[in-house]
């Protein structure tokens, strides 16, 4: 009987190491794991930053040229209306000519109106 019970003791001894071993393994492959997703993590949050920094960079690019925008927004007016005045001389020669001018003209302030108000 003493016999019998130190090979249960030896065989109970065994599959506990090797249950031991097994959970050791599955830990290792787990933390294996983990690392393989904070590798793959990193790699998108660098492309995510490298894909921020390109678009500050062409916000800052938008800004520089809104800017170039509004300073040249008052010439581009003056040009447009003294380039009306220069047509409104040269071609008043009938009356339809005149309603086909003045509804280009209204046209342009229109438009001219709707730049202003969206980028102003």
């Amino acid at each position: 009987m003493l016999g019998a019970s130190r090979e249960q003791y030896a065989l109970h001894e065994h599959t506990f190491l090797q249950g031991a071993e097994a959970r050791l393994d599955d830990f290792l492959a787990q933390g294996r794991e983990v690392l393989d997703n904070l590798v793959d993590q990193r790699n998108v949050l660098k492309g995510t930053q490298r894909r921020l920094r390109d678009a500050a960079t062409t916000l800052g690019l938008s800004r520089d040229v809104i800017g170039w925008i509004d300073r040249r927004r008052c010439a581009l007016l003056s040009f447009s209306c003294s380039a009306m005045l220069t047509v409104l001389s040269v071609c008043m020669h009938s009356t339809q000519d005149m309603y086909i001018f003045w509804a280009g003209v209204v046209f342009t302030f229109f438009c001219f109106y709707l730049i202003w108000s969206y980028l102003g």
